[in-house]
């Protein structure tokens, strides 16, 4: 794939113009083809100039290199450059303006082919894990871990079920535990809404992980794009402060040790995902 056409599908992706087909294709001609037509008709451009508009953007091929094999190239998740989060013009999972947070992984591998992406999901101890109970999936609360040592956003498969989460199991990576055990993931869930709170939405991109040491994980494409602040307290309690950039909007909510569960979310996490949706 040529630079420009890259950058193309990377933007086609971004205003979720972009998807995968039931086959695990992604229809980026089709969906190019539509971009560059509404362009000149816009432009009030003869209808030719499509044609020529597309084989300029695939003509820079890049060109094949002798004498290398053609194997993936190990990346790590860490290593990966957040990417930034940006306002949807509006699509059938995320309404005109919700706040959207890309996966790391998902930009990278969509620019760059041939690729083996590795890393690690939960890097804090389990002494320093905090929690806290968002509305997930327009659901109910559900415990989801604070962790700004991850580069990703993950779900347990049992969570992603019990909250009605579908997810695309094309995209797959190979990806580390904090207690070291490694696993394929099942798949990406694109757009997951999380209400934190007084308008506080962002949607999340979550890997959906077999039998995880946690529920949910939000790490720092999540963290990154809310700004999040943790502050302790002299009497030991602690809160997380969060901020929505699209409306400014704030809220501070308490966190807790992992397993702790409040009282007033203990008869909403045990009920099942047909009598809980909000």
């Amino acid at each position: 794939m040529s630079p420009r056409a890259r950058a193309l599908a990377t933007d086609l992706l971004k205003r979720n113009k972009l998807t995968k087909r039931g086959d695990g294709t992604l229809p980026f001609m089709e969906s190019m083809v539509e971009e560059l037509e509404a362009t000149t008709h816009a432009l009030g451009l003869p209808a030719e100039s499509v044609e020529a508009d597309l084989q300029t953007v695939l003509a820079q091929t890049s060109t094949p290199v002798e004498g290398v094999l053609d194997v993936p190239v190990e990346v790590f998740v860490q290593d990966l450059v957040m990417p930034m989060h940006y306002l949807s013009t509006g699509s059938k999972d995320v309404p005109s303006g919700g706040l959207v947070c890309p996966d790391p992984i998902e930009m990278f591998l969509l620019e760059n082919s041939g690729v083996e992406v590795k890393g690690l999901v939960a890097a804090a101890s389990s002494a320093k894990i905090r929690t806290f109970f968002p509305v997930v999936n327009r659901c109910r609360e559900e415990e989801a871990i604070v962790d700004e040592g991850s580069q990703v956003c993950s779900a347990s498969e049992a969570t992603a079920l019990a909250l009605g989460i579908s997810w695309d199991p094309t995209l797959r990576i190979g990806l580390q535990s904090s207690n070291k055990t490694t696993a394929t993931t099942l798949g990406l869930a694109r757009n997951v809404p999380i209400h934190c709170g007084n308008g506080v939405v962002a949607y999340v991109q979550l890997h959906v992980v077999k039998n995880p040491a946690y529920k949910l994980l939000l790490g720092r494409p999540f963290l990154s794009a809310m700004s999040g602040i943790s502050a302790s307290r002299p009497d030991d309690s602690h809160t997380l402060t969060l901020t929505d950039p699209n409306n400014g909007n704030q809220v501070t909510i308490p966190t807790y040790p992992r397993g702790e569960v409040p009282n007033q979310y203990k008869d909403k996490l045990a009920m099942s995902f047909r009598t809980s949706m909000i």
